[in-house]
């Protein structure tokens, strides 16, 4: 078993990682397809504690079984009860993201991200000087 200094470790490499690649989190709409085809989190971005520009990090975070063999009594998500989660969140059409901020061994931690409210776009694509252009300050 990883120690938690450990999975501390891997999510700040994966963090910088990601802003030096400019990685975003994977929609909602993608991932459910993804995971409702091959049941696995390869897919996923792993954005640690990075979020994007143009993107909010949600309080919402799902603790989810990442082998395959969970169990529903189990505190970890198994991936059909993520895929469930998945489902919820799209149906509220709030254009939401995901990606993995923490990962361990067995189980990994995915984040939820919206667009920035000021993104008329729902993409998370403009940038900072935009979206002060839109909310009206230059």
């Amino acid at each position: 078993m990883w120690s938690n200094q450990t999975i501390q470790d891997l999510a700040e490499e994966h963090a910088a990682d990601a802003r030096a690649l400019g990685l975003k989190p994977q929609p909602v709409e993608q991932a459910l397809k993804d995971f409702k085809s091959n049941g696995r989190f390869s897919d996923l971005p792993f954005l640690g504690d990075y979020t994007p520009e143009g993107w909010e990090r949600k309080e919402l975070t799902f603790f989810v079984d990442a082998t395959g063999r969970g169990n529903e009594s189990e505190l970890a998500l198994t991936i059909p009860a993520f895929i469930k989660k998945l489902e919820g969140l799209n149906k509220s059409r709030d254009h939401y993201a995901v990606a993995i901020r923490e990962a361990g061994q067995f189980q990994i931690v995915i984040g939820v991200y919206r667009p920035d409210y000021r993104d008329f776009t729902h993409t998370g694509a403009l940038t900072e000087s935009e979206l002060r252009k839109v909310a009206g300050k230059r």
